[in-house]
């Protein structure tokens, strides 16, 4: 892209040219960019830098408290009833404070940290065509960092979710306190890989939308992404009584997120967290509760004596099983772990083999067996008449309904632990 540093943003700009969505690339630029030299700029050139920079130590990998983490598109947090919306994929530090904008205005509004430009664009529900991209970027930890707020903030100090606590004399100085506090830190990625599927897909829900109606009121699921999905009667600590409502329980604490239509502003995000079958697992509950035992759909049996008891049950009732990447997986049981397209438990070099083979025509995907009857609903997420396979769904690694280049470079990623 021309701007003197070989990065993660030339990977960008060339997936940009094979996409059609960067058309002014001067000649020079294409040349560069065709890094296999087979006279097209695609995402294989992207797979071949790729490579070269891992080889050459370029890339920066960071972990931080997956809280504060959001590698998607989509909303983050509600402030006095206006929504705020992360515009761009690309992984992102993202929380909210009260600070001093560049004008001496104080207010509090969401904030965006990342070590990619664009994963930190965001609008607001007040003015949607309104962008807002990174106006700060700084050096810390030995990197440079792009931040970005909202030129629609309120006015004086607001609650909000991810909540930095007291209030920054710039926007620069909130996003330092934002990393610290997400505990951001480089090094090498975990090499783990584990995962979990639910034999019951009845418990199941990837999408958003309503989860139960109970006593005339609805419950929703507010974000995309794999949840597991009930309702049961428990006892609160916290107000003293027994109640009857939805309960959500995923590896990924943004996916637990739901509101009802009582007060539909209202969003309840993850109470707990606990460790279960070797994972770590966050289970949120609405806060809006019918006391005494009602019936209601996915109604676990019984009553239980705490948000986590009720939980566990949850994760059994579903039929829960943790794929580790290795001899753990149980015998015959098909894998939905991304990436794992010949179903051995593990994702390596050979799925790669697989992917490339289709996208060059030299193997078909979709003739081998259709789906097992117990993940129907993974169908559901296809447009309608797509023949999907087992291999197929898991070939199709970026879950953009088609097994193309693009997949073999996020598999690539995934196979040399690169964020």
């Amino acid at each position: 892209n021309d701007d003197g540093v070989e990065d993660i943003n030339d990977i960008g700009f060339i997936l940009s040219v094979s996409a059609g969505n960067t058309t002014d690339a001067t000649a020079v630029q294409l040349a560069k960019a065709d890094i296999n030299s087979d006279g097209v700029v695609d995402a294989f050139d992207a797979a071949e830098l790729d490579r070269l920079m891992e080889a050459a130590g370029l890339f920066d990998w960071y972990a931080a408290d997956s809280y504060y983490c959001m590698n998607g598109a989509g909303y983050m947090c509600l402030i006095n009833g206006r929504e705020y919306y992360k515009v761009n994929p690309g992984k992102a530090i993202i929380g909210t404070a009260y600070y001093e904008c560049y004008n001496g205005f104080r207010g509090t509004g969401p904030i965006l940290v990342s070590t990619n430009p664009d994963a930190v664009a965001n609008n607001c529900s007040y003015y949607l065509p309104d962008i807002f991209e990174y106006t700060v970027s700084f050096e810390y930890l030995g990197t440079t960092w792009y931040a970005a707020g909202s030129d629609y903030l309120w006015e004086n100090d607001h609650t909000s979710q991810r909540k930095l606590d007291g209030f920054y004399k710039s926007l620069e100085e909130a996003a330092i306190a934002l990393l610290n506090t997400a505990g951001v830190a480089f090094g090498n990625p975990p090499a783990s890989t584990n995962s979990w599927e639910a034999e019951n897909v009845e418990y199941l829900m990837a999408d958003t939308g309503n989860m139960c109606i109970i006593n005339g009121r609805d419950y929703y699921k507010v974000n995309i992404g794999r949840a597991i999905t009930a309702t049961a009667y428990y006892y609160r600590a916290d107000a003293d009584w027994s109640g009857t409502g939805p309960i959500l329980v995923s590896t990924d604490p943004d996916t637990v997120v739901n509101n009802c239509s009582y007060l539909p502003s209202d969003l309840f995000e993850y109470k707990i967290s606990f460790e279960y079958l070797g994972l770590t697992w966050y289970a949120a509950e609405s806060g809006y509760l019918w006391e005494g035992n009602y019936s209601t759909q996915r109604k676990l049996d019984g009553s239980y004596n705490s948000l986590e008891a009720a939980a566990k049950a949850l994760i059994d009732a579903a039929g829960v099983t943790v794929n580790t990447g290795g001899s753990n997986t149980p015998a015959n049981t098909a894998s939905i772990d991304k990436g794992d397209v010949n179903q051995d438990g593990e994702v390596n070099e050979v799925d790669y083999a697989m992917v490339k083979s289709y996208v060059e025509c030299t193997n078909d995907l979709l003739s081998t067996d259709y789906l097992e009857s117990r993940y129907d609903t993974l169908k559901t997420q296809y447009p309608e008449g797509t023949i999907i396979t087992q291999q197929y769904y898991c070939a199709d690694y970026d879950g953009d309904k088609a097994v193309d280049a693009f997949d073999m470079f996020y598999l690539d990623k995934r196979i040399n632990n690169i964020a």
